[in-house]
């Protein structure tokens, strides 16, 4: 699992975030609003590892297609998290 994440973030598609600002031309207007792509995607990773922590915490499932937290789709979620920016230009 670590070994995928660490792939992706790693990979030349991901680090191409770290050149997109998130709020676009916003810094000029808002000084602080500078960060990008990159730092937003982390952050929305983190915050996706802290739910996958909580549904498996109070949600797993007890047995197949019960419809409670499969830890097994911790990884989707994960990546997901990371990757939903991806195709963002320029």
């Amino acid at each position: 699992k670590d070994k995928v994440i660490l792939d992706i973030i790693n990979s030349k598609e991901f680090q191409r975030l770290r050149r997109i600002k998130q709020l676009g031309p916003a810094s000029y207007v808002f000084q602080g609003a500078t960060h990008t792509r990159f730092e937003h995607n982390l952050g929305v990773y983190e915050l996706t590892r802290r739910i996958c922590d909580i549904f498996e915490e109070k949600y797993t499932s007890k047995e197949p297609g019960d419809g409670l937290w499969d830890p097994n789709e911790r990884l989707l979620a994960e990546c997901a998290a990371l990757l939903h920016d991806i195709g963002h230009g320029p």
